[in-house]
């Protein structure tokens, strides 16, 4: 046969190391695994694999398709986080508008200090830890599995629904 027209590609995995001063905008439309911390100046990264962003300030938009979410030390005006098939942790995290979604795995926050919003998952629990003093109106969803809330005061509503009791 004749092969002339065939193309044949190759599997590449090089690591890329890219320093930005702090108050650059940064948005990564397709990438594997990423590494950001210290960004001052707000950022969208999208990913077929693991995401992990610390250090962060300004508004953050993080999504993978096949990979974990891990947001540690971020102070936010909005987030948006999501992943297909993967878990979401968020520590020491506040923002004043979150939505946070996994469609394949748990979402579990510590020492979460956010305004309003909601947070889902369709097949994993939600676990969610509130810093002292948080004043929040945050509303938890799990389709398939159990909603956890814990460190607000016992006077605070909450709103949790759940369709699964068991993990």
């Amino acid at each position: 046969p004749d092969t002339s027209d065939w193309h044949f590609f190759q599997e590449d995995h090089r690591n890329l190391h890219v320093s930005f001063p702090p108050q650059t905008r940064i948005e990564v439309i397709s990438a594997g695994a990423l590494v950001a911390q210290g960004l001052r100046g707000g950022a969208s990264f999208d990913s077929d694999g693991v995401v992990k962003v610390s250090d962060f300030r300004g508004d953050l938009t993080a999504s993978s398709s096949n990979g974990h979410i891990e947001i540690t030390d971020a102070h936010c005006t909005a987030l948006h986080v999501s992943s297909a098939n993967g878990r979401v942790t968020l520590r020491r995290v506040s923002a004043q508008q979150i939505v946070a979604t996994s469609s394949n795995g748990r979402i579990e926050a510590t020492v979460l200090d956010v305004r309003n919003g909601s947070v889902s998952s369709s097949n994993g629990r939600v676990s969610l830890g509130f810093a002292p003093g948080a004043n929040t109106i945050v509303t938890a969803e799990a389709s398939n599995g159990s909603v956890r809330v814990s460190g607000l005061p016992s006077t605070s509503a909450a709103t949790a629904t759940s369709d699964d009791e068991v993990d």
